[in-house]
């Protein structure tokens, strides 16, 4: 059950929220697994500019420090490249630019404190208020813990769980195109 904010629970967090008035960045480096309710799975890695997610068909790993995300298809050990401009990661979606954020108290999830946010869409048309996200953030790590949609009829449509946290650097290597892969395809940048 959702509880108010309270000195107790996140003391540093109260004040770190009041002064940015979203949820807290995540940790730069680290690894998770993503466990989502409509049975889709993914291991993510975070290491500062550079980002790798497994799905378990296909791997993306993105080098902001190259300006280049590379596709590879273990299957067929092939992969394409696309080039990032500065533009296209300046305009890439993410949970803070989606929503309009406010904290909403805390929760405990699998033993851990939790900060909660609620977050209605930008929209234009005037969409119904009833179209939400709930984003919880563990209190003392500020990684993502849990992720509920709501639909416009304000019914549960995804949750998504981000479990197995390991906070710290990440191995360089898997940045990299394994030895072996093949460029397919070219895709060019929109």
């Amino acid at each position: 059950m959702p509880q108010p904010l309270t000195p107790a629970v996140a003391e540093l967090d109260v004040r770190q929220l009041s002064a940015m008035s979203t949820f807290p960045p995540p940790p730069k480096r680290y690894s998770a697994e993503i466990i989502r309710s409509d049975g889709e799975r993914s291991l993510v890695f975070e290491d500062g500019v550079r980002g790798r997610v497994e799905d378990g068909k296909n791997i993306l790993i993105r080098r902001l420090d190259k300006g280049v995300a590379w596709n590879l298809t273990p299957e067929t050990k092939t992969y394409s490249q696309v080039k990032l401009t500065k533009e296209m990661v300046k305009r890439a979606i993410s949970l803070e630019t989606l929503c309009d954020w406010r904290a909403d108290g805390t929760e405990v999830i699998d033993g851990r404190n939790c900060l909660r946010f609620i977050g209605h869409y930008h929209s234009a048309d005037g969409a119904s208020d009833a179209a939400h996200e709930i984003y919880y953030v563990d209190a003392k790590t500020h990684m993502p813990r849990r992720n509920i949609t709501f639909d416009l009829n304000g019914k549960k449509a995804l949750t998504v769980d981000t479990l197995n946290v390991v906070l710290g650097p990440q191995p360089r290597e898997i940045f990299e195109i394994p030895a072996g892969y093949k460029r397919g395809y070219r895709r060019k940048a929109p």
